[in-house]
């Protein structure tokens, strides 16, 4: 059901033209702090950047540009960079962190941005470390697969906040998964939006075959075991929060079961409980925090 001038062609067509996001004023200041440094680490440099997928994403999209001849290759922040260059990068980064910040008009508000931008590291490390315990063949891979997972709801909450929040208030009020209400309000949900922005960008199939399916693995066509690593990655993250809108389930245990059964069904590991699980995932506090 359309809303207002909402038109799903005209917002496809926007979102394929799209050239960039705006990233984390939070992590855009510390990486400018970071930058200034005489001889900043590499090392150090990865590490800031994967903490926010506007950041990532964008970096992913200038190496997996055509100008490098590598269009579709590159799925990991490591490869982005020997790819782009380290002199080229930070260059990126300094007109990415002074330009592009967050306005009051694209925000929904802090807490929900900040809800965003938590739950995207915390599936992130979760795909990285269920990916070591399947030995799936890049760990690096399957957290920038975690980090992107929720790409289009930053590309909605900026581009369209109007529109969006109508979505979110019908998931709160319906008590539905928050895809089913996108669907309803927008036509296409949060997976195929990012998918869009994924394809327009060069990504490669498996990341964006994951950002599509990420809540329907079933319908993975590329790279199964990667989607079903973020799917259950993201169901483990819920589990450890409050019930949430997105997922419309009240009940943490028949969440606990749905996440024990999918990976065991899966990934053929028996004999594991959810609080392995949950202890495996559980994301300590970090130097890089979001403030409160």
């Amino acid at each position: 059901m359309n809303q207002g001038n909402w038109n799903l062609e005209t917002v496809h067509g926007e979102i394929f033209r799209l050239e960039k996001l705006s990233c984390s004023p939070l992590i855009a200041a510390q990486l400018m702090k970071f930058l200034e440094k005489p001889n900043p680490s590499t090392t150090d440099l990865v590490e800031w950047i994967s903490l926010d997928q506007i950041l990532t994403a964008r970096i992913l999209k200038l190496a997996n540009s055509r100008n490098y001849g590598f269009s579709k290759h590159i799925s990991t922040l490591n490869l982005a960079i020997i790819t782009i260059g380290l002199q080229p990068l930070k260059d990126l980064l300094r007109s990415i962190t002074v330009i592009d910040q967050f306005s009051d008009t694209v925000v929904m508000n802090r807490k929900e941005n900040r809800e965003i931008f938590s739950h995207s590291i915390c599936v992130a490390e979760g795909a990285r470390r269920l990916a070591a315990l399947v030995d799936y063949q890049t760990s690096g891979e399957a957290y920038i697969a975690g980090l992107l997972h929720d790409i289009g709801r930053q590309i909605l909450t900026q581009m369209y906040p109007e529109d969006y929040r109508l979505a979110c208030r019908h998931s709160q009020n319906q008590s539905i998964p928050a895809c089913e209400a996108e669907k309803h309000i927008l036509d296409c949900d949060h997976g195929q939006v990012g998918g869009w922005l994924a394809r327009s960008w060069n990504f490669p199939d498996n990341l964006i075959d994951t950002i599509e399916n990420h809540h329907q693995p079933q319908n993975s066509s590329c790279d199964k075991k990667l989607t079903y690593l973020v799917h259950l990655a993201n169901l483990i993250c819920h589990s450890m929060d409050r019930p949430d809108d997105d997922l419309a389930i009240p009940n943490h245990s028949d969440l606990e079961s749905e996440i024990l059964e999918k990976f065991k069904k899966h990934f053929l590991v028996n004999g594991r409980s959810l609080q392995d699980f949950q202890q495996l995932f559980e994301i300590k506090n970090r130097k890089y925090s979001i403030a409160s």
